[in-house]
């Protein structure tokens, strides 16, 4: 019963020692837009953790990984010793059986389970997350030791250098005037487009102008006219189920009474976890400009344009009629706010703090709270600000009053 002991310990740690290696390699693969994503939606504290302080997770997994050796090899010279007193003619080949035990060691605690974490990198790495997090409290010891250690070895032998990150340098635009305003905000859109995902600009389905697949060829018509885009989306029954786009130039020719069924192109699909600079190869690739954004599930959440995304590094593409006000002080801490306008513009101008969520706009945001469209007059408090709804229609938040109040709720 001992040696079976022994050798289910080693089986064990072998195992563990499969874990620690496979989630040094999934935590390294792992898409951080994904996991930044997932963190805005399901709030998980250790990948929050992780994404702050990835460099204790890995060090996690290497001390898991060393201390699982350790403990595997401990128990094999136990058990090799124990078979020794049960199976004499094993004493001359010690050598060859501790070779099995780096064979079983390197396939089963290094080559499988790195290949198959390194293929599931992006399914695998919440739940190593959570796991590793658990474990942080009993190895935590081990954890500052062996920080202690890196910056012993790091102060004394490590050459003076200065490192600069990206992300230094997209502070530094965000905090100093280095650049005129304008200027330091585009390349700082550059600097982090490949890191942004096409779910966190996709424009939600309550702000999208479409129209059926049984409207006629003169309905679209005035419906481009009167919305001013040159494509719409079209759906079949309810408006989470696009069935593609209408282009305005291909109904220049088309008879009025005509059904668009005839007209609808076909529509690009991306996931919300697509990054952006895919989505652009993509639209270039295919030569379109507009596509349905899809959650987890496949549902449609929304549409993306080739427009939305040149915004997000250049600002709104102003037209002819010159660009709209989305926005304007009308006293001492008042402000009208079209429905449009993003949240992270309405909080540099006005100082309000907007909890994380999924919306991106007044009118999103607003609709999230009330979990529907608003009507006019509906109040909402935000901390020490009030938004007052002052038009809608049956789609979408039109204008707000954003007040700023003090703690009693008075000006």
């Amino acid at each position: 019963m001992e040696l079976i002991g022994f050798f289910i310990g080693v089986a064990f740690f072998i195992a563990l020692e499969g874990f620690f290696a496979g989630s040094e390699i999934a935590l390294v693969s792992a898409d951080k837009g994904m996991l930044k994503a997932v963190l805005r939606k399901k709030k998980h504290r250790y990948v929050a953790h992780f994404l702050e302080n990835p460099e204790e997770f890995i060090t996690l997994t290497m001390l898991g990984y060393t201390l699982s050796i350790v403990f595997a090899a401990t128990l094999y010279t136990l058990a090799l010793m124990s078979a020794s007193k049960y199976f004499p003619g094993i004493s001359g080949y010690e050598v060859l059986l501790a070779e099995t035990l780096v064979i079983f060691t390197i396939i089963f605690g290094e080559i499988i389970p790195k290949s198959f974490f390194q293929h599931h990198a992006n399914k695998l790495t919440i739940p190593c997350l959570f796991i590793l997090d658990k474990l942080r409290i009993p190895l935590k010891p081990f954890l500052v030791l062996s920080k202690v250690i890196s910056r012993f070895i790091s102060s004394r032998f490590a050459k003076s250098h200065v490192s600069v990150r990206r992300e230094d340098i997209i502070e530094l635009l965000r905090e100093k005037k280095t650049f005129a305003e304008y200027e330091g905000l585009i390349v700082s859109n550059i600097l982090s487009f490949k890191d942004r995902r096409v779910g966190e600009i996709v424009k939600p389905l309550y702000e999208i102008v479409m129209i059926s697949e049984n409207a006629s060829v003169f309905q679209a018509v005035e419906k481009i006219k009167e919305s001013g885009y040159s494509r719409i989306p079209v759906y079949r029954v309810r408006v989470d189920d696009i069935v593609g786009y209408v282009s305005a130039y291909d109904l220049l020719e088309a008879q009025p009474e005509e059904p668009i069924k005839k007209y609808v192109r076909k529509i690009l699909v991306f996931s919300e976890y697509t990054p952006l600079p895919d989505v652009v190869n993509e639209f270039k690739k295919k030569k379109e400009h507009m596509a349905v954004v899809v959650d987890e599930r496949g549902v449609i959440i929304g549409i993306v344009t080739l427009e939305d995304i040149l915004r997000e590094i250049v600002g709104s593409i102003q037209t002819d009629k010159g660009e709209e006000e989305l926005i304007r002080e009308i006293s001492r801490d008042r402000w009208i706010a079209d429905g449009k306008l993003e949240l992270n513009e309405l909080v540099r101008i006005t100082g309000v703090k907007i909890p994380e969520g999924n919306y991106s706009t007044v009118g999103g945001f607003l609709s999230f709270l009330a979990g529907r469209i608003p009507e006019e007059g509906e109040v909402f408090r935000v901390g020490s600000f009030v938004f007052k709804v002052v038009s809608t229609d049956d789609r979408k938040v039109k204008k707000v009053l954003v007040e700023k109040v003090d703690t009693k709720g008075e000006r």
